[in-house]
């Protein structure tokens, strides 16, 4: 309910005459118990005491800021303080009047104060008259008057000028107020400001929330993939590596297998070098052999002989031609088998596969000449009585068993060279392959350390999504808070 100063006097000052009222209303009670006052005197009394009072009382609850209560008020205890000083036998009868201007003094009118100050001079000035010409004063008394009169000038006096004081105080007081009110309405304009300002900024703080509540949940669901996705790069890499190790071992086999063939290749080569120079002495024999029947024979026996150990070496070569190409055919399966990892592998295996190739075609040409060698030591054995007449056939054929054989010493040579290359291939294969295990071994632990930071990165995502909820949550009670302040400015103004 908004304060009002003139229903607050009304009460006050209603709430003061009954006070009053009551007080003197038990004293006169007192008179008449005691005798000094009769049944007719204290009923007037207390007509005066409670017909007023009832009657302020109900003009307030009727309107508690009606002016003529003051006036029913004055009017009444005017009248009954004319009563009472007229009335009385004590002297001190005329104080009835100094309550009441307290009371008065509530409704800071300076006008009704002096009228008031007097009436109630002029009615004590009036009795020490009407006193003097019915009874009239001793000597001792006239101080009495004296005091009587200053008192209630001194009084009247002092209720206006109280009234006045007051109503300058309170004129300082409402001025002060309305500068405060002032300045209190441009510091409310001013949080008015400030929380329009927090609304649109609250706004703009939610929007701006709401993304990054996006964000973190799309964050969050990336870093769970990455992590799926991490775990399965793990195992995948895992299992390559395995797998890589198997080829390494592989290649460590192919590695002693090609050592094993360069190794019988340069036996091959120093005996057909051998085979050469043999060739070379049939041929001076051939030419001596009308001198040397006997030594051609005994020639041709070695002949067979070392005849029978080229056979044993082609069966060798072959054998070795045969296996290098099952090693060829495996290491193309694991070639095949690695992928993208293997493609320099498939490589070094189709190399090797076409060395084991020209060793099987050489071996045939080897064999074809060792069968040719051997029809024409039978043509020899068969023309051991006629070597006068096949002496040119013989030295025809022994040059071209020579020519054969110098190709058979370029062949061994290629397969030498060749071989070489294929031990060096095999060797920087496994450098290579060696390399790629070391990788796929950084590879593994580089998606391990991703796949923990995937990890915690996710829950750091959820430990962000419940804070941005929080902060969510506090900037709508924010929001909710300064629309409020706004409302209550807006109700206010």
């Amino acid at each position: 309910m908004k304060f009002s100063e003139k229903a607050y006097a009304n009460r006050t000052a209603i709430a003061g005459h009954t006070v009053l009222d009551a007080v003197l209303l038990a004293a006169y009670v007192l008179e008449w118990i005691k005798g000094a006052r009769t049944p007719g005197y204290l009923l007037l009394v207390a007509l005066f005491m409670i017909v007023p009072v009832a009657i302020e009382w109900i003009v307030y609850h009727k309107n508690k800021e009606a002016r003529v209560i003051r006036h029913i008020m004055g009017i009444t205890y005017s009248l009954f303080y004319i009563f009472a000083i007229f009335t009385t036998t004590s002297a001190f009868a005329f104080v009835y009047a100094l309550p009441m201007y307290m009371i008065i003094t509530l409704y800071m009118d300076v006008a009704y104060c002096g009228a008031i100050a007097v009436g109630g001079f002029l009615a004590n000035a009036a009795f020490v008259a009407y006193h003097a010409l019915s009874v009239g004063y001793r000597a001792q008394e006239i101080a009495d008057i004296e005091i009587r009169l200053a008192c209630m000038v001194f009084m009247g006096i002092y209720m206006v000028s109280t009234t006045i004081g007051i109503k300058k105080t309170h004129a300082s007081n409402l001025e002060e107020i309305q500068e405060q009110q002032g300045k209190t309405d441009t510091l409310l304009q001013s949080v008015l400001n400030i929380s329009e300002g927090m609304v649109a900024g609250v706004a703009k703080a939610t929007e701006q929330m709401s993304s990054v509540r996006d964000s973190v949940e799309h964050i969050r669901n990336s870093m769970n993939e990455v992590s799926a996705g991490s775990s399965e790069s793990a195992e995948s890499i895992q299992h390559q590596l395995e797998r890589t190790e198997q080829i390494q071992i592989h290649i460590t086999d192919l590695k002693d297998t090609a050592a094993s063939i360069r190794r019988n290749v340069d036996g091959t080569a120093e005996k057909v070098e051998e085979g050469r120079r043999q060739m070379d002495h049939l041929s001076r024999q051939v030419q001596e052999s009308m001198e040397a029947n006997r030594q051609a024979l005994d020639k041709m026996e070695e002949l067979n002989e070392y005849t029978a150990k080229m056979n044993i070496i082609i069966e060798t070569i072959t054998s070795i031609a045969n296996n290098t190409g099952m090693l060829a055919l495996n290491a193309s399966i694991e070639a095949a088998r690695a992928g993208e990892a293997g493609r320099g592998f498939a490589v070094v295996a189709n190399q090797i596969s076409g060395l084991a190739n020209q060793t099987k075609s050489a071996t045939v040409n080897i064999t074809e000449l060792i069968e040719n060698i051997n029809q024409e030591l039978s043509s020899v054995s068969r023309a051991v009585d006629v070597v006068a007449e096949s002496n040119r056939a013989n030295a025809d054929s022994t040059e071209a068993v020579g020519d054969n054989f110098s190709k058979i010493e370029q062949e061994t040579h290629n397969i030498a060279e060749q071989t070489k290359e294929l031990v060096s291939i095999v060797e920087e294969l496994g450098e290579a392959n060696a390399q790629i295990v070391e990788s796929i071994q950084t590879i593994s632990a580089i998606t391990e350390e991703v796949s923990a930071h995937a990890s915690e990165t996710y829950d750091a995502c959820e430990e962000n999504s419940k804070a941005v909820e929080q902060v969510t949550g506090i900037v709508q009670e924010l929001s909710a808070g300064a629309e409020k302040l706004k409302s209550s400015r807006q109700r206010h103004s």
